[in-house]
């Protein structure tokens, strides 16, 4: 049995899409559309091994620390004249988003081979989980029933899957 620290950075370019395209809600009538986008650009751990080695085979599990970028944004639109600007006809009122990088955690677990003296390769695969990112819009429109603004809070819960093979120099 063995134990160990590693420390890695990655660039991701993940991007995640959801268009609900125009529907209607079943309690206002009224049509609506949601667009939401959320980018990982770059994906960082610090984590501690603990393993067990055969010849020259180690099976490990991992676990650590977990940083990223994220980058979300939120198109709201709905049918009704609110004087915001009018796509695909529609009035988009709440758009907006957040840039932040966040700390998670992140586990997993993966199988190495010194091929070898100071070579390996390995197959690893990692869970990772940032909690919630919580946001707000505000309506645009001009003609906002009250004159008030219109405030709406929006919270993204993610997750990151990562399984990867690479080539190890051991120093």
């Amino acid at each position: 049995m063995g134990a160990g620290r590693q420390g890695d950075f990655n660039y991701l370019g993940n991007d995640a899409s959801r268009d609900t395209g125009n529907y209607v809600e079943a309690v206002s009538g009224r049509t609506v559309r949601s667009i939401d986008d959320i980018k990982m650009h770059w994906l960082a751990t610090i984590r501690g091994r603990i393993g067990w080695a055969f010849d020259r085979v180690l099976v490990y599990a991992t676990g650590g620390l977990a940083i990223t970028r994220l980058d979300i944004s939120k198109q709201f639109a709905w049918d009704f004249s609110d004087g915001c600007t009018i796509l695909n006809g529609l009035n988009e009122c709440h758009v907006g988003g957040s840039d932040t990088t966040r700390a998670g955690w992140t586990v997993g677990g993966g199988l190495e081979w010194a091929f070898a003296p100071n070579w390996s390769v390995k197959a690893e695969y990692l869970y990772a989980d940032f909690g919630n990112t919580s946001y707000s819009t505000t309506n645009s429109g001009t003609g906002f029933i009250g004159g008030q603004a219109q405030v709406a809070t929006h919270t993204v819960s993610t997750t990151l899957q990562v399984a990867r093979v690479g080539v190890n120099f051991h120093f």
